[in-house]
């Protein structure tokens, strides 16, 4: 992900690595209704190659904006959120 992401900027990326979630989900819920396990997994990875790869972008989009303590508080709001997310998930 930061070689992409260093290569060709972090908008085009995020753009990028969104689109790759949108897609691992959308094959994963059509594995589901077909009952195929093999469309399940690959929608997994799928999912994963832009999953992981979004808070490179992510960091990177940061550091460009932010400096100082202002990036420190960037990064810990855009932690907290994600993890706040990661909760909500859980309750549901």
């Amino acid at each position: 992900g930061g070689n992409i992401v260093d290569r060709i900027g972090a908008p085009i990326c995020l753009i990028a690595f969104a689109s790759l979630g949108f897609l691992g989900q959308l094959l994963f819920a059509i594995g589901t209704s077909a009952k195929s396990w093999g469309l399940m997994l690959f929608g997994r990875f799928v999912y994963g190659l832009g999953g992981e790869s979004i808070c490179v972008a992510q960091s990177a989009l940061l550091s460009r904006w932010f400096e100082g303590g202002e990036l420190a508080l960037s990064f810990g709001v855009a932690l907290s959120v994600s993890r706040l997310g990661s909760v909500f998930n859980n309750m549901i």
